[in-house]
């Protein structure tokens, strides 16, 4: 029988989904995947993750990626899902340690890509209800704290299994590079009973559980991803400060401190209230900075949208750099810089820095239509000691075809070639022109209707002109008053 319920037993947002067809609609997927058995649990509404949760039960232990899977098919089968979280809870039939250390290093690999080149050199042991995770690279424990791998592990074992695992250190063994690891041997087929039986057996060994719960010291508490937060949520978030600013109030006793921070999975404001004068303060954080900030998520009605409310501020070592660890380096040869219309953001300063950081030989700069960029890769590549690679994205068009309407002319007129290699070649250029173009006109027209007969053509022009380079309004404004 399911049941929706609150975990504080107080009041709750009204759920966005139809409860009755969800029960239904899981009923109609149980029945058509007959190869997993699920059973409905309950559905309820967690503070602490500010939003609504499935609990379905399984009779079967799912490998992580079965466990994946049937959560995709869920979502694919039911969309209505995408606003609750989906907890599959399975029974805990570990039969010892070395199970416990393959399933976590699976659920790493499955749960998080990008730590799968790690996971591949490591080495996961367990002791008790604590586990270790040794990597053959610095970088990895790097990744594994970037990407919040110790908190998802210990939610997934919780959640699913009902069992608290701690992830408690990570460590480094560089000789595990030339250890690759292997898959785990397959469990023998057993009986539920015999299963059931060595479960049991087990678990007399262990040490019992403590009943009183130990409470996670303030450190460990969950960071909430900022595309997660909910209204009125409270908690800490994580991220790099982008910008960040001190104004004073209007009476000038206090101040207003201000930044936008991201996680890379959104990026929101924050805001603090400081009963200092500006001349006295000093701001606790600048753009750059890799920092956790406790608070709560609010709407403010100033700025018009939800910020995030600063009771503290902890300043965290910076962010790891992205690191090249394949052993056979690249070279990349299709690069856009910023000098691409709406094709790059970065300069080319920059990649050439990062990817001779990387170990990278060389590498190709191809803008699309503009070798602006030339110069300073070439500079660049000179300061890094990289090979610069010189290219270009162009456009080609089709010689035997007309390129515009109207009386034949050849490709190779000269005056065409001249146009279209100039528009080609710069597709900004056009649209400006005529914008220009239009502007002109419809000044020089309202200027012959304010001087009616008086109207000089040549005398317009020589106005005009005589204004030297100026800006599109100012030109209105010197020939209209």
């Amino acid at each position: 029988m399911y049941r929706i319920s609150d975990d504080q037993g107080t009041q709750i947002p009204k759920p966005n989904f139809d409860v009755v067809e969800i029960k239904r609609q899981i009923s109609v997927f149980t029945e058509k995947k007959k190869k997993f058995l699920l059973e409905l649990d309950k559905i309820a509404y967690s503070r602490k993750k500010g939003c609504y949760m499935l609990f379905l039960r399984s009779e079967d232990q799912l490998s992580v990626k079965d466990y994946n899977s049937v959560k995709k098919d869920l979502l694919k089968d039911i969309p209505e899902l995408k606003f609750l979280k989906i907890i599959i809870q399975q029974n805990d039939m570990f039969i010892n340690e070395t199970q416990l250390a393959d399933h976590i290093s699976e659920f790493i690999a499955e749960e998080e890509p990008a730590m799968t080149p790690f996971i591949l050199n490591s080495r996961v042991t367990v002791e008790g209800n604590t586990a270790t995770v040794t990597f053959a690279h610095d970088s990895g424990p790097q990744f594994a704290k970037m990407l919040n791998i110790a908190q998802r592990t210990e939610e997934y074992f919780y959640y699913t299994f009902g069992r608290e695992i701690r992830i408690g250190r990570y460590e480094v063994d560089p000789s595990l590079e030339n250890e690759p690891r292997t898959a785990p041997e397959k469990r023998e087929e057993l009986t539920d009973e015999e299963l059931i039986s060595m479960v049991r057996e087990e678990r007399k060994k262990a040490p019992k559980k403590s009943e009183k719960r130990i409470p996670r010291k303030k450190e460990e508490q969950h960071v909430t991803k900022l595309s997660e937060l909910q209204p009125e949520e409270s908690g800490i978030i994580e991220g790099l400060i982008l910008e960040t600013e001190v104004r004073p109030t209007r009476e000038g006793k206090s101040v207003i401190f201000t930044c936008t921070i991201t996680d890379y999975t959104s990026t929101i404001y924050c805001q603090r209230f400081e009963r200092k004068p500006l001349a006295e303060f000093e701001a606790p954080l600048k753009a750059g900075d890799h920092c956790s900030i406790e608070g709560n998520y609010s709407y403010n009605s100033f700025k018009k949208e939800y910020i995030w409310n600063i009771r503290k501020i902890t300043v965290l070592p910076p962010y790891p750099k992205r690191q090249d660890i394949a052993q056979r380096k690249r070279v990349e040869l299709h690069l856009h810089t910023h000098m691409s219309a709406q094709d790059g953001l970065t300069d080319v300063r920059e990649y050439v820095s990062t990817a001779a950081r990387w170990g990278h030989k060389a590498i190709a700069v191809t803008d699309h239509g503009v070798v602006q960029a030339v110069p300073f890769a070439g500079n660049a590549g000179r300061d890094e000691k990289i090979k610069i690679i010189y290219g270009v994205e162009a456009n080609m068009v089709d010689a035997a075809r007309k390129v515009y309407e109207g009386k034949d002319h050849s490709f190779d007129d000269e005056f065409v070639v001249f146009e279209v290699n100039r528009y080609l070649g710069w597709p900004g250029q056009a649209p400006s022109y005529k914008v220009g173009q239009r502007i002109w006109e419809q000044l020089r027209d309202e200027v012959a209707r304010r001087e009616g007969e008086r109207f000089s053509m040549k005398q317009f022009h020589r106005r005009a002109l005589d204004l030297g380079g100026v800006g599109l309004d100012t030109l209105r404004e010197a020939l209209l008053d």
